[in-house]
């Protein structure tokens, strides 16, 4: 019971429930609770605060309404949920790293599964880590969860400023994606990714890159070359008519190598 609700009942409010629900929380955690002593430090770190806030003596001091504690329950269900999913990720990492790959279809669309659950920050620490072979599998399994994957990396990379070191390994994993994969729509991200990193940057090893990617296709992927000029038509790769200096034009589409002339 709460302290004002055991001096005076016609002081109870919801305040009250919401005490009464943080001692239910130490009774589910089976903490042991002794008259004046309420043992919290048993609890994890964000379930202590909660708790903690729900059973303060003051009333003004804890959530005032059940629908706060609900927000910042839900938020710790979803932070414990995302460290699930970050833990799983790493082990999934350790043990592609000890194999040399991760070779069943189960686990390599688990995988798949983790990154695209991730946000774009975890995704750009986190897709370097994955083997070529690896992505190459993944499209085999589930080109359209790919293609979502890839496109949000290449959103992310192309809306931010990033160092010179930054800029390098992000244009080489792009490279790297290319050639691992045979979509389309994939080659056409990553040159698109390519295009506004290495550019938005005037950085030359990334624009050399994209100048790489189109020679690549050209050559490899004659199919991919429409989804680039498409991109180029939309306005998405602006600057593919100044990238005679990077592309080697004796070996180019001559769809693209009218555009660049």
């Amino acid at each position: 019971m709460a302290p004002e609700q055991f001096k005076n009942a016609k002081e109870a409010d919801a305040r009250c429930d919401i005490f009464a629900m943080g001692k239910l929380v130490l009774e589910l955690h089976k903490i042991e609770i002794l008259p004046g002593i309420i043992g919290v430090d048993d609890l994890p770190g964000d379930l202590r605060f909660i708790a903690e806030k729900c059973i303060k003596r003051n009333p003004e001091e804890r959530y005032q309404s059940a629908g706060d504690l609900q927000d910042n329950y839900l938020d710790l269900l979803r932070k414990d949920q995302k460290t699930k999913s970050s833990e799983q990720f790493l082990s999934m990492i350790e043990k592609q790293a000890a194999s040399g790959a991760v070779t069943s279809d189960k686990e390599t669309s688990a995988l798949l599964r983790v990154l695209s659950s991730m946000n774009d920050d975890e995704i750009y620490e986190s897709l370097p880590k994955i083997e070529t072979p690896v992505i190459a599998k993944m499209e085999k399994l589930n080109r359209g969860e790919l293609t979502k994957l890839v496109e949000k990396y290449v959103d992310h990379v192309s809306s931010t400023n990033w160092p010179f070191s930054a800029t390098d390994k992000i244009g080489d994993l792009l490279m790297e994606i290319i050639q691992a994969v045979d979509s389309p729509t994939i080659h056409a991200a990553c040159i698109r990714g390519l295009h506004d990193v290495g550019f938005d940057h005037n950085r030359w090893h990334v624009m050399g890159l994209f100048g790489s990617a189109l020679n690549y296709i050209s050559k490899n992927h004659i199919v991919s070359v429409p989804e680039v000029i498409k991109m180029y038509k939309d306005g998405k790769i602006k600057n593919l008519k100044d990238s005679k200096s990077y592309v080697n034009m004796s070996d180019l589409d001559k769809r693209v190598k009218e555009i660049i002339k």
